[in-house]
C-alpha cells in the first residue's frame, strides 16, 4: 500500500506496560511484531481503534511517539541506515 497523501509527524508505538526508565535507545519486540516480523505503529488517527482492538481489556496504556522522519530514513534496530522501511499496512 502507498504511504498516505499527507504523511504524519509521528507515529505511535502502544505499550501495555511501562516502559524503562529512562528509555533506552531500542526496546525488544514485543511477542506480535517478532512473529509478523516487523513492528505495529499506528498513525494518532489509528490509535483509538487499535488500541481497543488488541488491548481492549487494558486499564493502562503508555504510546511512544516515533518522528515519521526518522523512521523514514531507513534505520534498522542495530542502527545501520538504509535496511530499515516503513511499509504503509490497513487493519484497523
Amino acid at each position: 500500500m502507498p504511504p498516505p497523501t499527507d504523511l504524519p509527524k509521528s507515529l505511535y508505538k502502544i505499550l501495555p506496560t511501562a516502559p524503562p526508565t529512562p528509555l533506552p535507545t531500542t526496546l525488544p519486540l514485543s511477542a506480535l511484531d517478532a512473529t509478523d516480523g516487523y513492528i505495529h505503529l499506528s498513525t494518532s488517527v489509528q490509535f483509538a481503534s487499535t488500541a481497543a482492538k488488541f488491548f481492549g481489556d487494558a486499564t493502562e496504556l503508555y504510546l511512544l511517539r516515533i518522528p515519521y522522519d526518522k523512521l523514514a530514513a531507513g534505520v534498522d534496530s542495530d542502527g545501520t541506515e538504509g535496511k530499515g522501511e516503513v511499509k504503509w499496512e490497513e487493519g484497523c
